[in-house]
């Protein structure tokens, strides 16, 4: 028996008459919530746009006060970053990255190739971001969608600068490797993404879960990194919860304002939520490879997958919408499905994977090592690691 569900695509699904109505109604409902927006994300790392500024994120992380990092050319017109204070805070980072490999390697654990990988695989989606929406924003404006394409710029304004933030982490902790990342970033360009992008509900569908996700992904990254570098990619992930909130209550708006639109959008969302899976899977190099290793070590799963799609269907109130057409019907049964961990569906996939990081793990053992293996082997307590060899 099958248990791979039978989803109609997003393009099969889309309707040109029913988008123009939902971008009219998004555009209008946009303007306000998007500026509280903004003003919730401003700190002392942030401009006034709420975006990240790396050196001070880095600054802070190693608990040397932000103002130290700035100096006023003598005219008091334009401050330069010191570069002296973003060494000083890079070394600790890096101190605190040694102690914390030099602990787990104590204990037969070598972290240092997943924190490359996981730091690397970060830094590379953040950086092909920028492209997710692309079309998009060159002709918004000219639609009358002007607050939805601020929306978008803005959001991904903010999300470009995660890179640099990752990218100074990885150099401060001595991980960085420049080659590597330009074969990725160029691997990237040249492959391409897959967003669908011609929807309105298709574009909030993939972002709400997306965005928690990233949340999920580079707080795991965190753990690997010392406990400066953790405090440094800290605020990265912290902007990735609001953005989840931000597109979660505009997805409100699709389930909430006509009953076509309703049925028309829960097709759309199941379409998209069956086939959630990194945008650039197919350009990155080794993705293949590379995701399974992160998998292995239960820091980017499948469970992971299914909470963030149920936690979005379950502020959007999903399965409680009353929908009336058989085919919103059926997209609705399936979104059931695939929110649920313990349905054929997902049962299938996490005893696939579950038998894929058995066989790998017992070969890290045949070398006399202990595989990295979160929530298992490892765990953590307020910040502080430990190991549990029976756990193995």
């Amino acid at each position: 028996m099958s248990t791979k569900l039978e989803i109609p695509t997003v393009d099969s699904i889309i309707d040109g008459e029913l988008e123009a109505i939902i971008g009219v109604h998004v555009n209008d409902v946009i303007g306000t919530s998007y500026a509280q927006y903004q003003d919730r994300l401003k700190n002392n790392a942030t401009n006034e746009n709420g975006t990240l500024m790396p050196e001070a994120v880095i600054v802070n992380a190693a608990g040397i006060d932000v103002d130290c990092l700035y100096v006023t050319d003598e005219d008091e017109e334009q401050q330069y970053p010191d570069l002296e204070a973003l060494h000083t805070a890079m070394l600790r980072m890096r101190s605190d990255y040694r102690d914390h490999k030099d602990f787990f390697l104590a204990h037969n654990i070598d972290i240092e190739p997943l924190a490359i990988l996981a730091t690397q695989m970060g830094d590379g989606t953040e950086r092909n971001l920028e492209h997710y929406y692309a079309d998009q924003l060159l002709h918004y404006n000219s639609d009358g969608l002007e607050n939805y394409a601020a929306m978008l710029r803005g959001w991904t304004a903010q999300e470009k600068n995660h890179s640099p933030v990752l990218w100074l982490v990885s150099r401060a902790i001595g991980i960085y490797d420049e080659r590597a990342m330009t074969v990725i970033q160029n691997e990237l360009i040249n492959g391409g993404i897959e967003v669908q992008t011609r929807s309105f509900p298709a574009i909030g569908a993939f972002t709400q879960p997306q965005e928690r996700l990233t949340y999920a992904s580079h707080t795991n990254n965190g753990l690997l990194v010392g406990k400066s570098g953790q405090a440094g990619i800290r605020p990265v992930a912290g902007q990735e919860i609001m953005h989840e909130g931000l597109f979660g209550r505009n997805n409100e708006h699709y389930f909430t304002f006509d009953q076509d639109i309703t049925d028309y959008s829960m097709q759309i969302f199941a379409a998209v939520w069956a086939s959630l899976k990194m945008p650039a899977s197919k350009s990155y190099p080794n993705f293949g490879k590379v995701s399974m290793l992160l998998s292995h070590a239960g820091l980017f799963t499948h469970e992971m997958l299914v909470e963030s799609l149920k936690r979005s269907a379950v502020s959007l109130d999903i399965l409680g919408v009353e929908v009336r057409s058989d085919e919103a019907k059926a997209a609705q049964d399936n979104i059931a499905q695939l929110i649920d961990i313990n349905s054929d569906h997902n049962q299938a996939i996490v005893k696939r994977m579950e038998s894929y990081r058995q066989r790998h793990n017992e070969k890290i053992k045949e070398q006399g090592r202990i595989p990295f293996v979160l929530e298992k082997t490892v765990t953590f307590e307020t910040g502080v690691p430990h190991v549990h060899p029976e756990a193995a």
